[in-house]
């Protein structure tokens, strides 16, 4: 098997199951439950230098790019 990569004949023999949820998680989720949560759907490379322009400023400069990455993920 290549990473990340599954042979379409191989995809019935993957165990998709969960793992239990830690001790944290289940604390965390055993609280009070909020009117108004927030959630912030980020992606996992934020240091792209292609999204100069696109995101980032246009002289942003790669020591920048998570500063401005985190600014533009909260709005």
């Amino acid at each position: 098997m290549e990473f990340g990569k599954v042979a379409t004949n191989e995809i019935a023999k993957v165990d998709f199951t969960l793992p239990p949820d830690g001790a944290q998680t289940k604390r965390t989720l055993s609280g009070k439950a909020s009117n108004s949560p927030k959630f912030f759907v980020v992606c996992a490379k934020w240091g792209r230098k292609e999204w100069i322009n696109l995101i980032y400023t246009p002289k942003a400069k790669e020591k920048n790019f998570l500063g401005q990455y985190v600014t533009i993920s909260t709005l």
